[in-house]
């Protein structure tokens, strides 16, 4: 995957990679905390992904974009999404949100309306802090996603809380560099918020937004209470209350890509319509 340094007009530069049909729909690929637009290396390189305008970034502090300390709350997080978002010129995005990631998209779905369509993975939304424990599954190992600094031995519980039991070393290789290299700065940053209750209420969000909502998880995901999903009120949302990807853990798209990338098509088809042959997609 091939990046480009894209200086947004707010002062942040940030990392953006573009694969497939520039014509086609757009569909951006939103990394979660400390992880990277790597992880979605996939869906770059799917041959039945080709025909849309596949996008993706990496937050400030992570992948190859620069450190940007100043900008990490959530808040500010959301007013980068949306201004690459504009400086990409691709309003009418599907998103696909992992994660941290996901919520990122859920906060942006009122200030871009013309949205396709949010793709939610490992993402519940919450009302912060009165939903987290009954959506969120964290230990004591899961807290090192909100710790500035963490311990070789943390940084592999992290690896291991973002995959399944049978993610392969190449798989767990793509994490772990994604971890090493993200400031540390930034997950201090968003422990911060939750802990202050800086978060938009996502329930609200799902219940208000028009913008089709599709919620999915691997099958081995640790870190999630999937009953919680079925209590979640989102009049748009697309399919079952969870989309389960069998064989993966919280990044079913690095772990089981043919089973992510198929459920990603259903999810597009319904939202625009089946692509006719030879004809792309406008944005």
């Amino acid at each position: 995957m091939q990046f480009t340094l894209r200086p947004l007009a707010s002062g942040v530069t940030i990392a953006t990679y573009q694969a497939g049909d520039p014509t086609g729909q757009p569909v951006l690929f939103l990394h979660g905390n400390s992880l990277a637009a790597s992880t979605f290396q996939h869906q770059f390189d799917a041959p039945e992904l080709q025909h849309l305008h596949l996008v993706a970034l990496d937050w400030p502090g992570c992948g190859a974009s620069p450190d940007a300390p100043a900008c990490y709350h959530p808040r500010q997080f959301q007013e980068v999404l949306c201004e690459a978002i504009g400086a990409l010129g691709i309003q009418s995005a599907l998103l696909v949100g992992h994660s941290y990631g996901g919520h990122l998209g859920l906060h942006a779905l009122p200030a871009v309306p013309s949205l396709r369509g949010l793709l939610a993975v490992g993402t519940p939304p919450v009302n912060v802090p009165d939903d987290v424990a009954a959506a969120f599954a964290l230990d004591e190992r899961g807290q090192s996603f909100y710790q500035a600094a963490v311990s070789n031995e943390q940084r592999a519980d992290l690896v291991a809380l973002c995959l399944g039991p049978g993610a392969s070393a190449e798989v767990q290789q793509v994490v772990d560099s994604a971890l090493r290299r993200a400031d540390g700065r930034l997950r201090a940053a968003i422990g911060s918020a939750l802990a202050a209750g800086e978060i938009p209420d996502e329930t609200a969000i799902a219940r208000a937004t028009r913008v089709p909502l599709a919620f999915a998880a691997g099958e081995a995901d640790p870190l999630l209470h999937f009953r919680y999903f079925e209590q979640v009120a989102a009049p748009a949302r697309w399919g079952a209350p969870l989309h389960v990807v069998p064989g993966a853990g919280h990044t079913p798209f690095l772990e089981n890509p043919a089973a992510f990338n198929a459920l990603l098509l259903d999810f597009l088809a319904s939202v625009v319509g089946p692509r006719p042959a030879g004809v792309s997609i406008g944005r």
